[in-house]
Protein backbone atom coordinates (compact mmCIF):
# COMPACT_ATOMS: atom_id res chain seq x y z
CA UNK A 1 0.00 0.00 0.00
CA UNK A 2 1.32 3.47 -1.33
CA UNK A 3 1.35 5.91 1.19
CA UNK A 4 -1.60 8.11 -0.88
CA UNK A 5 -3.50 5.23 -0.55
CA UNK A 6 -3.08 4.76 2.90
CA UNK A 7 -4.41 8.44 3.55
CA UNK A 8 -7.40 7.70 1.47
CA UNK A 9 -8.21 4.48 3.90
CA UNK A 10 -8.21 6.62 6.65
CA UNK A 11 -10.37 9.15 5.69
CA UNK A 12 -12.46 6.42 4.51
CA UNK A 13 -13.23 4.41 7.75
CA UNK A 14 -13.35 7.66 9.78
CA UNK A 15 -16.29 8.66 7.48
CA UNK A 16 -18.00 5.40 7.97
CA UNK A 17 -17.35 5.85 11.91
CA UNK A 18 -18.58 9.55 12.00
CA UNK A 19 -21.88 9.48 9.95
CA UNK A 20 -23.10 6.00 11.07
CA UNK A 21 -21.37 5.13 14.88
CA UNK A 22 -21.23 7.54 17.06
CA UNK A 23 -24.12 6.09 18.89
CA UNK A 24 -23.58 2.63 17.74
CA UNK A 25 -21.11 0.50 19.73
CA UNK A 26 -21.96 -2.39 17.56
CA UNK A 27 -20.42 -0.32 14.18
CA UNK A 28 -17.39 0.91 16.89
CA UNK A 29 -16.61 -2.91 17.52
CA UNK A 30 -15.31 -3.48 13.91
CA UNK A 31 -11.87 -3.34 13.98
CA UNK A 32 -10.72 -2.50 10.36
CA UNK A 33 -12.57 0.77 10.67
CA UNK A 34 -9.55 1.93 13.73
CA UNK A 35 -6.97 2.33 11.21
CA UNK A 36 -4.33 2.07 13.98
CA UNK A 37 -0.92 3.04 11.71
CA UNK A 38 1.12 2.27 8.62
CA UNK A 39 2.50 -1.46 10.77
CA UNK A 40 2.48 -3.92 7.79
CA UNK A 41 0.32 -6.13 10.29
CA UNK A 42 -2.42 -3.54 9.92
CA UNK A 43 -2.48 -3.19 6.16
CA UNK A 44 -2.35 -6.43 5.58
CA UNK A 45 -6.62 -6.85 7.01
CA UNK A 46 -7.11 -3.94 4.19
CA UNK A 47 -5.47 -6.47 1.63
CA UNK A 48 -7.72 -8.54 -1.04
CA UNK A 49 -8.51 -11.98 0.44
CA UNK A 50 -8.15 -14.88 -1.98
CA UNK A 51 -10.98 -17.08 -1.06
CA UNK A 52 -14.79 -17.85 -1.58
CA UNK A 53 -16.89 -15.23 -0.20
CA UNK A 54 -19.62 -17.55 0.48
CA UNK A 55 -16.72 -19.72 2.18
CA UNK A 56 -16.44 -16.60 4.88
CA UNK A 57 -20.20 -16.89 5.63
CA UNK A 58 -20.29 -20.25 6.37
CA UNK A 59 -17.19 -20.12 8.18
CA UNK A 60 -18.85 -17.56 10.60
CA UNK A 61 -22.27 -19.59 10.87
CA UNK A 62 -20.03 -23.03 11.73
CA UNK A 63 -17.99 -20.54 14.12
CA UNK A 64 -21.03 -19.06 15.82
CA UNK A 65 -22.55 -22.84 16.01
CA UNK A 66 -19.72 -23.96 17.69
CA UNK A 67 -19.13 -20.99 20.57
CA UNK A 68 -23.14 -21.31 21.36
CA UNK A 69 -22.24 -25.18 22.22
CA UNK A 70 -18.86 -24.72 23.98
CA UNK A 71 -20.83 -22.22 25.99
CA UNK A 72 -23.76 -24.38 26.72
CA UNK A 73 -21.19 -27.14 28.03
CA UNK A 74 -18.80 -24.88 29.37
CA UNK A 75 -17.44 -25.25 32.96
CA UNK A 76 -19.38 -23.66 35.84
CA UNK A 77 -16.63 -23.03 37.89
CA UNK A 78 -16.20 -19.16 38.93
CA UNK A 79 -12.76 -17.96 39.35
CA UNK A 80 -11.68 -16.41 42.72
CA UNK A 81 -10.63 -13.20 41.17
CA UNK A 82 -14.53 -12.50 40.69
CA UNK A 83 -15.16 -12.06 44.68
CA UNK A 84 -13.81 -8.67 44.68
CA UNK A 85 -14.67 -5.63 46.70
CA UNK A 86 -16.27 -2.53 44.88
CA UNK A 87 -13.66 -0.93 43.14
CA UNK A 88 -12.99 3.03 42.64
CA UNK A 89 -11.17 2.67 39.73
CA UNK A 90 -10.93 0.15 37.01
CA UNK A 91 -8.20 -0.79 35.29
CA UNK A 92 -7.71 -2.41 31.48
CA UNK A 93 -4.32 -3.75 30.98
CA UNK A 94 -2.45 -7.17 29.53
CA UNK A 95 -1.16 -10.11 30.68
CA UNK A 96 1.88 -11.16 28.56
CA UNK A 97 3.15 -14.29 30.32
CA UNK A 98 1.74 -16.19 33.32
CA UNK A 99 4.80 -15.05 35.78
CA UNK A 100 3.16 -11.42 35.36
CA UNK A 101 0.21 -12.91 37.74
CA UNK A 102 3.41 -13.98 40.49
CA UNK A 103 3.96 -10.12 41.21
CA UNK A 104 1.52 -7.14 42.62
CA UNK A 105 3.11 -5.31 39.76
CA UNK A 106 1.26 -4.41 36.55
CA UNK A 107 3.62 -4.42 33.21
CA UNK A 108 2.00 -1.34 31.74
CA UNK A 109 1.04 0.75 35.20
CA UNK A 110 3.77 -0.77 37.66
CA UNK A 111 2.73 -0.36 41.07
CA UNK A 112 -0.36 1.96 40.47
CA UNK A 113 -2.60 -0.67 42.38
CA UNK A 114 -0.40 -0.09 45.92
CA UNK A 115 -0.72 3.53 44.83
CA UNK A 116 -4.02 4.19 45.14
CA UNK A 117 -4.47 1.43 47.55
CA UNK A 118 -2.22 4.11 49.82
CA UNK A 119 -4.51 6.97 48.95
CA UNK A 120 -7.83 4.88 49.91
CA UNK A 121 -8.98 4.49 46.45
CA UNK A 122 -9.63 0.46 45.62
CA UNK A 123 -8.91 -0.39 42.21
CA UNK A 124 -9.64 -3.72 40.09
CA UNK A 125 -7.28 -4.81 37.09
CA UNK A 126 -9.08 -5.76 34.04
CA UNK A 127 -6.21 -8.32 31.77
CA UNK A 128 -6.31 -9.23 28.15
CA UNK A 129 -4.98 -12.31 28.49
CA UNK A 130 -2.23 -12.79 25.99
CA UNK A 131 -0.55 -16.01 27.23
CA UNK A 132 -2.29 -18.52 25.01
CA UNK A 133 -3.35 -20.68 28.42
CA UNK A 134 -6.88 -20.59 30.05
CA UNK A 135 -7.54 -18.18 32.26
CA UNK A 136 -9.05 -20.56 34.11
CA UNK A 137 -5.63 -22.62 34.77
CA UNK A 138 -3.76 -18.89 35.40
CA UNK A 139 -6.07 -17.68 37.95
CA UNK A 140 -6.40 -20.77 39.82
CA UNK A 141 -2.39 -20.74 40.11
CA UNK A 142 -1.66 -21.31 43.88
CA UNK A 143 1.35 -18.98 43.46
CA UNK A 144 -0.76 -16.13 41.36
CA UNK A 145 -1.68 -12.75 42.91
CA UNK A 146 -5.10 -12.43 41.81
CA UNK A 147 -6.53 -10.24 44.31
CA UNK A 148 -8.44 -7.42 42.29
CA UNK A 149 -7.65 -8.81 38.99
CA UNK A 150 -9.75 -10.39 36.69
CA UNK A 151 -9.36 -12.07 33.25
CA UNK A 152 -10.76 -10.51 29.85
CA UNK A 153 -12.97 -13.47 29.05
CA UNK A 154 -13.54 -15.28 25.68
CA UNK A 155 -17.11 -16.67 26.12
CA UNK A 156 -20.38 -15.74 27.64
CA UNK A 157 -23.68 -17.45 27.97
CA UNK A 158 -25.28 -19.26 25.46
CA UNK A 159 -27.62 -16.87 24.77
CA UNK A 160 -25.17 -13.86 24.96
CA UNK A 161 -23.16 -15.52 22.13
CA UNK A 162 -26.23 -16.12 20.05
CA UNK A 163 -26.81 -12.64 20.15
CA UNK A 164 -23.53 -11.47 19.24
CA UNK A 165 -23.99 -13.68 16.38
CA UNK A 166 -27.36 -11.92 15.33
CA UNK A 167 -25.37 -8.84 15.43
CA UNK A 168 -22.99 -9.78 13.20
CA UNK A 169 -25.36 -10.73 10.72
CA UNK A 170 -27.40 -7.60 11.28
CA UNK A 171 -24.24 -5.17 10.81
CA UNK A 172 -23.02 -7.38 7.46
CA UNK A 173 -26.53 -6.80 6.26
CA UNK A 174 -26.28 -3.13 6.90
CA UNK A 175 -22.72 -2.76 5.29
CA UNK A 176 -24.21 -4.39 2.16
CA UNK A 177 -27.42 -1.99 1.97
CA UNK A 178 -26.91 1.03 3.81
CA UNK A 179 -25.79 4.55 1.93
CA UNK A 180 -22.13 3.73 3.15
CA UNK A 181 -22.53 0.37 0.95
CA UNK A 182 -20.25 2.35 -1.66
CA UNK A 183 -17.70 3.50 0.78
CA UNK A 184 -17.77 -0.04 2.18
CA UNK A 185 -17.20 -1.81 -1.19
CA UNK A 186 -14.12 0.50 -1.94
CA UNK A 187 -12.13 -0.99 0.98
CA UNK A 188 -11.08 -4.56 0.21
CA UNK A 189 -12.67 -7.43 2.61
CA UNK A 190 -14.59 -4.38 4.83
CA UNK A 191 -17.53 -5.78 3.43
CA UNK A 192 -17.24 -9.39 5.44
CA UNK A 193 -15.43 -7.63 8.40
CA UNK A 194 -18.72 -7.73 10.48
CA UNK A 195 -18.16 -11.58 10.71
CA UNK A 196 -14.72 -11.81 11.48
CA UNK A 197 -13.50 -13.10 14.44
CA UNK A 198 -12.17 -9.89 15.29
CA UNK A 199 -15.12 -8.09 15.67
CA UNK A 200 -17.21 -11.07 17.56
CA UNK A 201 -14.51 -10.57 20.28
CA UNK A 202 -15.13 -6.86 20.50
CA UNK A 203 -18.54 -7.57 20.75
CA UNK A 204 -18.14 -10.07 23.48
CA UNK A 205 -15.55 -7.69 25.36
CA UNK A 206 -18.10 -5.03 25.52
CA UNK A 207 -20.89 -7.28 26.94
CA UNK A 208 -18.55 -8.21 29.23
CA UNK A 209 -17.42 -4.81 30.41
CA UNK A 210 -21.05 -3.16 30.43
CA UNK A 211 -21.46 -5.71 33.31
CA UNK A 212 -19.11 -5.12 35.22
CA UNK A 213 -19.31 -1.74 35.12
CA UNK A 214 -23.01 -1.37 36.14
CA UNK A 215 -22.25 -4.02 38.45
CA UNK A 216 -19.50 -1.81 40.05
CA UNK A 217 -20.23 2.21 38.54
CA UNK A 218 -16.76 3.16 39.13
CA UNK A 219 -15.70 6.46 39.63
CA UNK A 220 -12.73 6.32 36.71
CA UNK A 221 -11.75 4.08 34.13
CA UNK A 222 -8.39 3.54 32.96
CA UNK A 223 -7.58 2.32 29.83
CA UNK A 224 -3.82 1.69 27.62
CA UNK A 225 -4.60 3.69 24.67
CA UNK A 226 -3.19 2.62 21.07
CA UNK A 227 -6.38 3.36 18.76
CA UNK A 228 -7.91 -0.25 19.47
CA UNK A 229 -11.65 -0.33 18.94
CA UNK A 230 -12.37 -2.00 22.52
CA UNK A 231 -10.61 1.38 24.37
CA UNK A 232 -13.71 2.97 22.63
CA UNK A 233 -16.07 0.17 23.78
CA UNK A 234 -14.74 0.71 27.39
CA UNK A 235 -14.65 3.90 27.62
CA UNK A 236 -19.00 4.10 25.85
CA UNK A 237 -19.85 1.19 27.99
CA UNK A 238 -18.21 3.21 31.07
CA UNK A 239 -20.42 6.07 30.41
CA UNK A 240 -23.52 4.25 30.41
CA UNK A 241 -22.84 2.84 33.61
CA UNK A 242 -21.78 5.94 35.16
CA UNK A 243 -22.27 9.52 33.25
CA UNK A 244 -19.88 10.97 35.60
CA UNK A 245 -17.43 8.89 35.74
CA UNK A 246 -13.59 9.86 34.44
CA UNK A 247 -12.26 7.94 31.57
CA UNK A 248 -8.52 8.16 31.38
CA UNK A 249 -6.36 7.10 28.40
CA UNK A 250 -2.71 6.16 29.07
CA UNK A 251 -0.90 6.60 25.68
CA UNK A 252 2.02 3.98 26.45
CA UNK A 253 3.37 2.75 23.30
CA UNK A 254 5.68 4.38 20.41
CA UNK A 255 4.42 6.72 17.97
CA UNK A 256 4.84 5.99 14.31
CA UNK A 257 5.68 7.47 11.40
CA UNK A 258 1.56 7.54 10.12
CA UNK A 259 -0.37 6.56 13.62
CA UNK A 260 -3.97 7.47 12.88
CA UNK A 261 -6.61 6.12 14.98
CA UNK A 262 -5.80 7.68 18.67
CA UNK A 263 -5.78 11.15 17.55
CA UNK A 264 -8.75 11.12 15.90
CA UNK A 265 -12.05 12.11 17.71
CA UNK A 266 -15.25 9.38 17.52
CA UNK A 267 -17.78 12.30 19.71
CA UNK A 268 -17.69 12.73 23.41
CA UNK A 269 -19.02 9.09 24.52
CA UNK A 270 -16.30 7.18 22.87
CA UNK A 271 -13.17 9.57 23.39
CA UNK A 272 -11.11 9.90 26.79
CA UNK A 273 -11.42 12.74 29.00
CA UNK A 274 -8.02 12.61 29.53
CA UNK A 275 -4.58 11.17 27.98
CA UNK A 276 -1.64 10.56 29.72
CA UNK A 277 2.18 10.06 27.59
CA UNK A 278 4.44 7.92 28.24
CA UNK A 279 7.02 10.90 27.09
CA UNK A 280 7.05 14.32 25.89
CA UNK A 281 7.40 13.15 22.59
CA UNK A 282 4.05 11.50 21.84
CA UNK A 283 2.42 14.60 24.06
CA UNK A 284 3.52 17.10 21.09
CA UNK A 285 2.58 14.53 18.36
CA UNK A 286 -0.78 14.48 20.08
CA UNK A 287 -1.51 17.91 20.69
CA UNK A 288 -0.11 18.88 17.09
CA UNK A 289 -1.91 15.88 14.71
CA UNK A 290 -5.22 15.65 17.16
CA UNK A 291 -8.70 16.91 16.18
CA UNK A 292 -10.04 17.07 19.70
CA UNK A 293 -8.06 18.30 22.52
CA UNK A 294 -8.76 16.45 26.07
CA UNK A 295 -6.40 17.25 29.31
CA UNK A 296 -2.94 15.52 29.03
CA UNK A 297 -0.08 14.93 30.59
CA UNK A 298 3.24 13.28 30.76
CA UNK A 299 2.73 10.81 33.34
CA UNK A 300 6.16 8.60 32.24
CA UNK A 301 6.56 4.35 31.78
CA UNK A 302 7.66 1.82 34.02
CA UNK A 303 10.37 0.97 31.75
CA UNK A 304 11.99 4.19 31.27
CA UNK A 305 15.73 4.01 30.08
CA UNK A 306 17.57 6.89 31.47
CA UNK A 307 19.83 8.24 28.89
CA UNK A 308 23.82 6.81 29.24
CA UNK A 309 26.71 7.32 27.58
CA UNK A 310 27.39 5.63 24.00
CA UNK A 311 28.39 1.84 24.51
CA UNK A 312 29.98 2.06 21.27
CA UNK A 313 33.02 3.94 22.91
CA UNK A 314 33.30 0.78 25.56
CA UNK A 315 35.56 -2.07 25.05
CA UNK A 316 34.22 -4.92 22.26
CA UNK A 317 33.35 -8.46 24.67
CA UNK A 318 36.01 -10.74 24.40
CA UNK A 319 36.81 -12.68 20.93
CA UNK A 320 34.07 -10.27 18.86
CA UNK A 321 34.43 -6.90 17.38
CA UNK A 322 30.69 -6.16 19.42
CA UNK A 323 27.75 -7.44 19.74
CA UNK A 324 24.37 -6.34 17.88
CA UNK A 325 20.56 -7.07 19.17
CA UNK A 326 17.77 -7.96 17.30
CA UNK A 327 14.86 -6.41 18.40
CA UNK A 328 11.26 -6.99 16.95
CA UNK A 329 7.85 -5.58 17.91
CA UNK A 330 5.40 -7.77 19.58
CA UNK A 331 4.13 -9.98 15.95
CA UNK A 332 5.06 -12.82 14.76
CA UNK A 333 5.23 -11.39 11.27
CA UNK A 334 8.10 -9.15 12.05
CA UNK A 335 9.66 -11.12 14.42
CA UNK A 336 10.28 -13.51 11.72
CA UNK A 337 11.62 -10.51 9.40
CA UNK A 338 14.59 -9.68 12.41
CA UNK A 339 15.80 -13.48 12.77
CA UNK A 340 15.59 -14.42 9.47
CA UNK A 341 17.78 -10.87 8.59
CA UNK A 342 19.82 -11.28 12.09
CA UNK A 343 20.77 -15.26 10.60
CA UNK A 344 21.49 -13.86 7.44
CA UNK A 345 24.25 -11.53 8.96
CA UNK A 346 25.77 -13.95 11.93
CA UNK A 347 26.46 -15.82 8.68
CA UNK A 348 28.13 -13.44 6.79
CA UNK A 349 29.81 -11.48 10.02
CA UNK A 350 31.19 -14.07 11.85
CA UNK A 351 33.43 -11.19 14.06
CA UNK A 352 30.13 -9.67 15.73
CA UNK A 353 27.54 -11.51 18.14
CA UNK A 354 24.34 -11.17 17.28
CA UNK A 355 21.61 -11.24 20.01
CA UNK A 356 17.71 -11.92 19.20
CA UNK A 357 15.62 -10.46 21.84
CA UNK A 358 11.37 -11.44 21.70
CA UNK A 359 9.28 -9.15 23.00
CA UNK A 360 7.20 -10.75 25.81
CA UNK A 361 4.14 -11.21 24.26
CA UNK A 362 6.11 -14.59 22.29
CA UNK A 363 8.13 -17.26 22.60
CA UNK A 364 10.81 -18.54 20.69
CA UNK A 365 8.40 -21.85 20.24
CA UNK A 366 6.29 -20.18 18.11
CA UNK A 367 8.40 -18.98 15.41
CA UNK A 368 10.26 -22.40 15.14
CA UNK A 369 6.20 -23.62 14.92
CA UNK A 370 6.39 -21.79 11.63
CA UNK A 371 9.74 -22.82 10.48
CA UNK A 372 11.45 -25.17 12.15
CA UNK A 373 14.73 -24.30 10.39
CA UNK A 374 15.09 -21.58 12.19
CA UNK A 375 17.19 -23.44 15.06
CA UNK A 376 19.69 -24.20 12.98
CA UNK A 377 21.91 -20.69 13.48
CA UNK A 378 25.94 -20.22 13.32
CA UNK A 379 27.84 -19.98 16.74
CA UNK A 380 27.58 -16.04 16.67
CA UNK A 381 23.78 -15.92 16.37
CA UNK A 382 22.14 -16.40 20.22
CA UNK A 383 18.43 -16.26 22.25
CA UNK A 384 18.34 -13.81 24.62
CA UNK A 385 17.16 -14.89 28.19
CA UNK A 386 18.80 -12.27 29.84
CA UNK A 387 17.20 -8.90 31.02
CA UNK A 388 16.59 -6.07 28.78
CA UNK A 389 19.29 -4.26 30.70
CA UNK A 390 21.71 -6.75 30.54
CA UNK A 391 21.05 -7.24 26.95
CA UNK A 392 21.84 -3.09 26.91
CA UNK A 393 25.24 -3.64 28.82
CA UNK A 394 26.28 -6.27 26.35
CA UNK A 395 25.59 -4.68 23.56
CA UNK A 396 26.80 -2.12 20.85
CA UNK A 397 24.34 -1.91 18.11
CA UNK A 398 20.36 -2.64 17.69
CA UNK A 399 18.44 -3.53 14.63
CA UNK A 400 14.74 -2.84 14.76
CA UNK A 401 11.83 -2.12 12.86
CA UNK A 402 8.53 -1.04 15.00
CA UNK A 403 9.53 -1.79 17.95
CA UNK A 404 9.63 0.19 21.45
CA UNK A 405 12.65 -1.66 22.52
CA UNK A 406 14.59 -0.09 19.66
CA UNK A 407 13.88 3.50 21.19
CA UNK A 408 14.95 2.36 24.57
CA UNK A 409 17.88 0.71 23.35
CA UNK A 410 18.76 3.89 21.81
CA UNK A 411 18.15 6.01 24.44
CA UNK A 412 20.97 3.28 26.71
CA UNK A 413 23.23 4.15 24.30
CA UNK A 414 23.40 1.58 21.58
CA UNK A 415 23.59 2.87 17.50
CA UNK A 416 20.34 2.06 16.34
CA UNK A 417 19.83 0.49 13.28
CA UNK A 418 16.79 0.57 11.04
CA UNK A 419 15.88 -2.27 9.16
CA UNK A 420 14.67 -0.70 6.02
CA UNK A 421 12.03 -2.51 3.49
CA UNK A 422 10.17 0.19 2.75
CA UNK A 423 10.20 -1.06 -1.04
CA UNK A 424 7.44 -3.47 0.41
CA UNK A 425 5.88 -1.34 3.24
CA UNK A 426 5.73 2.46 4.33
CA UNK A 427 8.02 3.47 6.85
CA UNK A 428 7.54 2.29 10.94
CA UNK A 429 10.83 3.53 11.76
CA UNK A 430 9.53 5.36 15.55
CA UNK A 431 13.21 7.50 15.39
CA UNK A 432 12.48 8.48 11.96
CA UNK A 433 12.78 12.12 13.66
CA UNK A 434 15.76 11.60 15.05
CA UNK A 435 18.45 14.28 13.55
CA UNK A 436 21.39 11.69 13.74
CA UNK A 437 22.70 9.15 15.69
CA UNK A 438 20.22 6.21 13.72
CA UNK A 439 21.36 4.32 10.67
CA UNK A 440 19.80 2.22 7.96
CA UNK A 441 20.49 -0.66 6.24
CA UNK A 442 18.47 -2.54 3.70
CA UNK A 443 20.89 -5.51 3.04
CA UNK A 444 24.47 -7.28 5.35
CA UNK A 445 26.36 -5.24 3.45
CA UNK A 446 24.68 -1.90 4.32
CA UNK A 447 24.89 -3.98 8.31
CA UNK A 448 28.90 -4.13 8.10
CA UNK A 449 29.57 -0.62 6.72
CA UNK A 450 27.98 0.67 10.00
CA UNK A 451 30.03 -2.01 12.14
CA UNK A 452 32.89 -0.68 10.12
CA UNK A 453 32.54 2.62 10.09
CA UNK A 454 31.78 2.75 13.86
CA UNK A 455 34.89 0.48 15.24
CA UNK A 456 37.00 2.18 13.07
CA UNK A 457 35.88 5.65 14.56
CA UNK A 458 37.80 7.57 17.47
CA UNK A 459 35.69 7.32 20.62
CA UNK A 460 35.27 11.00 21.34
CA UNK A 461 33.68 11.14 17.94
CA UNK A 462 31.05 8.43 18.80
CA UNK A 463 30.29 9.81 22.06
CA UNK A 464 30.11 13.16 20.38
CA UNK A 465 27.40 12.19 18.02
CA UNK A 466 25.49 10.82 20.60
CA UNK A 467 25.44 13.40 22.90
CA UNK A 468 24.02 15.76 19.98
CA UNK A 469 20.79 13.64 19.86
CA UNK A 470 20.81 12.65 23.79
CA UNK A 471 17.91 15.67 24.04
CA UNK A 472 16.06 14.35 21.31
CA UNK A 473 16.06 10.78 22.97
CA UNK A 474 14.90 11.93 26.44
CA UNK A 475 11.90 13.17 25.39
CA UNK A 476 10.33 9.69 23.85
CA UNK A 477 9.67 8.36 27.23
CA UNK A 478 9.91 9.99 31.21
CA UNK A 479 10.09 7.88 34.27
CA UNK A 480 7.27 6.62 35.28
CA UNK A 481 4.87 9.09 37.55
CA UNK A 482 2.39 7.79 39.87
CA UNK A 483 1.05 10.65 40.79
CA UNK A 484 -0.05 11.94 37.93
CA UNK A 485 -2.42 8.77 37.75
CA UNK A 486 -3.67 9.57 40.97
CA UNK A 487 -4.21 13.21 40.76
CA UNK A 488 -6.90 12.53 37.81
CA UNK A 489 -7.83 9.71 40.06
Amino acid sequence: MQQREYIELCKDCDTILLSCGLNDPALMSISTLHVLNAHPLNIASYEPLDCNRHLLFLKFLATSFLRILRAIFRSRRVLPAYCVAKPDVIIFSHLLRPEQLNDTSDFYFGSLSEALSAKGKRSLFVLFNHTGLQAAHLWTDPSAKVTSRLPVVNLLSPFQEFSIACTQILLFMRFRRSDISSIVNAIPNLAYEPLSLRTSSNLRFYKQTLSLLKRFRPTSVIVTYEGHAWERLAFFAARIANPRVKCIAYQHAIIFPFQHSIKRSLGSRFDPDIVLFAGKYSYNWFYRFADFKPAGLVAGTPRYDHPSNSILSQPCPIGFNGSCLLLPDGTLSESLILYRFGLDCARHLIDTRFVFRLHPVLAYSDLLAVDSSLCDHPPNFFVSEDTIYSDFLESRWAIYRGSGAGVRAATSGLRPIYYNISSIHISIDPLYMLSSWRREAKTVEDVASVFCADLSAPPSSIDHEYLSVRNELEVYFRPFDLSTFIQHV
